[in-house]
């Protein structure tokens, strides 16, 4: 249990949880694995390459998916969004990749390290919401007394205003088995993150780009709380991610793939040319847990049209990659409030407020 000292909160807590892995059965949608594949060609076509990340690599994991879509194989693009688990196309976004559930099968203490960190941080959701009250150890030492996840998830309701669900779209997803659906490690944190992009747009405007949005789950719970005008940016496959998470989540007429018309209130998924280029509006930008995991070229990239056209930007990231964000010249200017990330021990959180715009004191005074 030695990985779960290291990054759990509550390490100590007595957790009585059920595991479970989704049972969904999704049916293929050919008339959406049509669509992608038009989208998934008009992408290759502005694609600027890698660079100097390692994603060239994991995306060589996937060298079938990305011929299949090419050459329009419905059968195949179809039967992949219906269940990518049997892909690596969550490989570095999520954890269900093959072999997940029956490496779990015959791993219980692995099953517990991540049940353990799921309910960790809905602990840790409830702290940084207020609903819950922090932990105080110099008084009470570790926490160990157990946790009732529905009531937690009760008081999360009413604090964002919403009912909190967790859409499984596709079969094998693993999580803790809730009465709103398997809550995986991914999803708490797409929760934070919603929240934390809708206390922003109160001063800074409701217009959303999300660079890297991994399966789209912080999309998905921004349009929840009410964030309707939002738009993710990733590379082709990882398009092809959010694709699989969101068809099932709000259905493939709320979805705006790469080259397809705008529509109201429908996430938009976008290309890196399309912000780049200058083509997209924005409020608020958001990077979780990839900026430097790019070369830093085009992290700088990113960052000089985040210093141009935002309002305010939200980083959530590690600092043992070769650079920090707060490195990374473009932002020099931002005013910067940095503090550890509530939902995982060794990333911080990072708001850039673009002083041309709007009052810092207003957020921070």
């Amino acid at each position: 249990m030695s990985n779960l000292s290291a990054t759990a909160f509550y390490p100590h807590i007595a957790w009585n949880v059920e595991a479970a892995f989704a049972q969904t059965q999704a049916r293929p949608d050919k008339e959406f694995a049509e669509r992608l594949c038009r989208s998934y060609r008009h992408q290759i076509e502005s694609f600027g390459g890698f660079g100097g990340s390692g994603w060239k690599n994991i995306a060589g994991k996937n060298q079938h998916v990305h011929d299949a879509l090419l050459a329009s194989d419905i059968e195949m693009v179809a039967q992949v969004i219906a269940d990518p688990t049997t892909t690596e196309l969550f490989y570095g976004l999520e954890s269900n990749l093959p072999g997940t559930l029956e490496g779990y099968l015959v791993n219980p203490t692995g099953v517990m390290i991540e049940v353990v960190s799921i309910g960790d941080r809905l602990i840790r959701l409830a702290e940084a919401l207020g609903v819950s009250p922090l932990w105080y150890p110099e008084s009470f030492g570790h926490r160990k007394e157990p946790v009732d996840f529905e009531a937690l998830l009760a008081v999360i309701d009413s604090a964002l205003g919403i009912s909190v669900q967790f859409p499984n779209p596709y079969p094998r997803e693993f999580g803790i088995q809730t009465s709103r659906g398997i809550m995986g490690f991914r999803a708490v944190q797409a929760l934070y993150q919603a929240w934390r992009l809708k206390s922003l747009s109160v001063e800074y405007g409701e217009q959303i780009v999300e660079i890297g949005a991994g399966a789209g789950r912080t999309a998905f719970y921004a349009q929840q709380l009410g964030l309707s005008n939002y738009t993710t940016v990733d590379l082709p496959l990882g398009t092809m991610a959010q694709a699989a998470f969101l068809i099932g989540a709000v259905g493939p007429d709320h979805i705006v793939l790469p080259g397809e018309a705008r529509k109201e209130k429908a996430i938009r998924i976008a290309t890196p040319a399309d912000l780049l280029e200058g083509q997209l509006k924005f409020d608020i930008a958001i990077n979780v847990d990839s900026m430097t995991e790019m070369d830093r070229d085009h992290a700088v990239a990113y960052a000089s049209v985040i210093a141009n056209k935002a309002k305010a930007f939200i980083s959530i990231n590690h600092d043992v990659n070769g650079f920090r964000v707060g490195e990374l010249e473009p932002l020099a200017s931002a005013h910067r409030l940095r503090y550890p990330y509530w939902m995982r021990n060794g990333y911080a959180e990072e708001i850039y407020i673009f002083p041309r715009r709007r009052s810092w004191k207003r957020v921070f005074g």
